[in-house]
């Protein structure tokens, strides 16, 4: 019997616009009912609808419409939906949101307004994943602390949104210390290319301290990957490698093979972390 969880839409900005770049898994599964998976999601869906928080996930679908005119067609037909169904407008035009404050759909808003406005806008915050596991297994960043000051799985602080709202209708949220958790290896890449693994900050920046001959069986090699890494470099004093000035995302995975002891290992998540961390956005699937 399969299992349904909720992959959470996430969105990156690239000096231009924001677009999807990885999700985050909702652990709170449902089992074999597809139908009830298909309700939970509007449910989730529409609790976002209703938050709004910025532009962001707005921008990006109207990255698909390349031309003016599409963009113009789309944001009226957003406009159309919303005065008919809500009584006021979506945005006037791209970034410039109706008074200067982002749409939101009303708290008394159906699961079948949530599923039109999803279908017609393309906007989602969630998309349903079946898999035969209970809890797909997950791998995390277990730091040695041989290099960081920080040791132990590397975490982050999730944010889950509650079912009760306060008096302006937007869903309360709530904070949680998690440890970053991957589908595999490739997911963990993406997420250092993207900035995402904070390796250069506070107990979690990294501290080499050594010449590539001191902690590298393969000096040469290491020597290689820091002269061709523009977010690295060797202190001029001490030989160290280092992060360049301004740097946002060395190359630590690739410099982390190459060290005799290892920056982090890449472990398997227990499945009692994951299920903590259940709702708060653990997973860069």
């Amino acid at each position: 019997m399969p299992n349904y969880f909720f992959k959470r839409v996430s969105y990156h900005y690239d000096d231009e616009t924001f677009s999807p770049s990885y999700g985050e898994i909702n652990y709170q599964s449902i089992s074999g009912d597809k139908q009830a998976a298909e309700k939970r999601l509007l449910q989730l869906e529409r609790r976002e609808y209703q938050t709004a928080y910025g532009m962001e996930e707005f921008d990006q679908v109207l990255r698909r419409n390349t031309s003016a005119e599409e963009q113009e067609q789309y944001l009226a037909a957003l406009n159309a939906f919303s005065m008919e169904q809500f009584g006021f407008k979506f945005m006037e035009k791209r970034w410039e949101p109706i008074g200067n404050t982002p749409w939101r759909m009303p708290a008394t808003a159906t699961l079948e307004q949530a599923k039109a406005f999803r279908e017609l806008s393309g906007i989602r915050f969630y998309e349903l994943v079946e898999s035969d596991t209970e809890v797909p297994s997950l791998v995390g960043v277990y730091l040695t602390g041989k290099w960081t000051k920080a040791e132990g799985w590397l975490t982050y602080q999730g944010v889950k949104h509650s079912e009760e709202r306060s008096d302006s209708g937007i869903p309360e949220r709530e904070t949680k210390i998690v440890p970053y958790a991957f589908a595999g290896e490739s997911t963990v890449l993406r997420a250092q290319k993207q900035g995402l693994l904070g390796l250069s900050h506070g107990d979690y920046a990294v501290q080499l301290i050594g010449k590539p001959g001191e902690i590298s069986d393969q000096p040469t090699l290491l020597r290689a990957l820091v002269e061709s890494d523009q977010q690295l470099s060797f202190h001029p004093e001490t030989g160290n490698i280092v992060p360049a000035q301004y740097a946002h995302n060395p190359n630590w995975m690739a410099v982390n093979e190459l060290l005799t002891n290892k920056i982090f290992d890449l472990r398997i998540l227990p499945e009692d972390l994951v299920v903590a961390g259940n709702g708060f956005g653990i997973d860069m699937y």
